[in-house]
Order: structure tokens, then sequence, then C-alpha cells
């Protein structure tokens, strides 16, 4: 189980730095003044940055080779961004004693079961396309969530990159509403949630993402043709059969296809045998 600052310290090193210190008495430090960079950092409107240093002690694993030499800018927004992290957990406990949209036993698992697990999408595109990275930060790209649920991965992902429109689509009603008073909650502007299937999605979008939706050859006709650079999913189990599957039915190049082990950022075994998969456009 993560608590929240360990949470920020994972998202500092990889996506920018964030202060992790809480104050116990509740509320935010005052931030430290004159941080030492020898020049502005950029690219803070699609990262969480703040003016503080790191903790003395350097960041925790599970990360490896995590900092960054230039952490995004902007300290106007990270302490709101921080602010909506936080305000994701009393928010999803509230809601998932209503509506079940978090397994019960998992729940105190938030920032690392899921959170966490939506932001490996991000980190996959900052280490393998960084220049998509670097729209999301900064461009209006459209991405859809494709079977969001309670709002995973989309939610997280839409505190990170706000520049970024969001489409959060379910066809469950009662999980619709929960991601919709949790964007609500957490101040998100950038994101709208539609209750409705998949298949009735026009598009077009830049990117889908998804999380444990259903069989890539199931979802591929729902997508075919939506998106204009990637599509993103997160994907356990026998991932090779799937998409051995998907390549024979669907007739997709395998060159339009990479698996991204999650294991690679986050040493954690709960994320053994867990991957993003990126789909490209197929013309």
């Amino acid at each position: 189980m993560m608590n929240f600052d360990e949470f920020i310290n994972i998202a500092n090193a990889s996506f920018g730095n964030i202060s992790s210190s809480i104050a116990s008495t509740g509320g935010y430090p005052e931030p430290l003044k004159n941080a030492a960079q020898s020049e502005p950092p950029v690219g803070c409107s699609g990262g969480i940055c703040s003016d503080q240093k790191a903790p003395s002690g350097g960041y925790p694993e599970p990360l490896k080779n995590a900092a960054q030499s230039e952490p995004p800018v902007g300290c106007d927004v990270s302490e709101f961004q921080k602010d909506q992290y936080k305000k994701l957990e009393a928010g999803y406990r509230e809601w998932n004693s209503k509506i079940n949209v978090i397994s019960r036993m998992d729940i105190d698992s938030l920032y690392d079961h899921h959170v966490l697990h939506s932001l490996a999408i991000a980190e996959y595109l900052k280490e393998e396309r960084s220049e998509t990275y670097s729209l999301m930060q900064t461009s209006s790209l459209k991405v859809l969530d494709l079977g969001s649920g309670g709002g995973f991965p989309g939610i997280p992902l839409a505190i990170l990159f706000p520049s970024a429109h969001f489409t959060l689509c379910d066809s469950i009603g009662k999980k619709t509403l929960v991601a919709k008073e949790i964007a609500k909650l957490a101040g998100l502007a950038n994101v709208d949630v539609v209750n409705a299937r998949a298949e009735t999605l026009k598009g077009p979008f830049d990117i889908i993402v998804t999380r444990a939706v259903a069989p890539l050859c199931d979802m591929w006709p729902w997508v075919k043709g939506k998106y204009s650079k990637s599509l993103l999913c997160l994907k356990g189990g026998a991932i090779e059969d799937e998409i051995s599957d998907l390549i024979s039915r669907y007739h997709i190049p395998k060159q339009l296809i990479n698996i991204w082990p999650i294991s690679i950022w986050l040493k954690d075994e709960y994320y053994d045998g867990k991957y993003v998969v990126e789909i490209g456009r197929q013309d």
C-alpha cells in the first residue's frame, strides 16, 4: 500500500518536481524560494512541477534512473495538480462505498495499483514516443478513454496533461456517474464523460487509451479508423496470444505494435506481467 507522499515522490521523479511534504497539520508548506536551477526548465503545461527541491534522501524505489535533468516549470499549477491527485483518494473512497468501481479489497492501493498504473501510459510516451509526449504537454490533443469505468486511466492522465482534452466513455451509467463526480471534485476542465457504447463514438481522436477493457480482437472493430496517432492499452496476462490473434484476424502489420513492460518503470511485483501495448495508426 502506497501513501500519497510516496506517490508524489514517484511522480516527481518521472514527470517533474512536485513537493511531496504535506504538512501533518493539514495544507501545503510554503514553497521554497529560489530553487536551485541554473535556468528555468520548460514544458510545464503538461507536467507536474514545483519549485521545491527533491527530498534530501533522494527519490525512493520503485523507480530507477527516473530523475529528469530538466523538470517542467509553471509552479502556479503545481500545487493545484498535487491537490487534484490528493482529492482522488477521498473521492474514490466515498463513491466506491456507493458504487463499486474499484475492488473494495484494493481501495487502499489506489495510488500504486490504479493511479500509477494509469500513468504508465505517460511514462511509455515519455520514454518511447517523445514527440507525442511533448504534444500531450503543449497541444490540445483529443484523447478517448474507452471503457473508462470510474475514470481510469483517463482521470490521472487528464491531471498530468491539462492541455489535452479527454473524453471518458463507458456503457455503464453508474460508472460514468462516478467518473463525472470525481472529475468535478478534481476540477478537471479538460474532461468530458459520456455514457455510450464504444462502437457508437464517431471520433476522430488523436489517441485512444484503455485499461483492461476487452481482448484486442474484440476491441479492434470499435477503434479502427478512429485515431490518428496511437491506441494505447494497459494489458496483462498472455498478451502475445492476443496480439497473434489480432494480427491473424485483422492483418495488422506487426511493426505497428509495440509491447512495453511496466516493470521497466515500476519495480513492484504487482507490475510483473503488465504492459503498455501500442498499436499505431493503420493507413
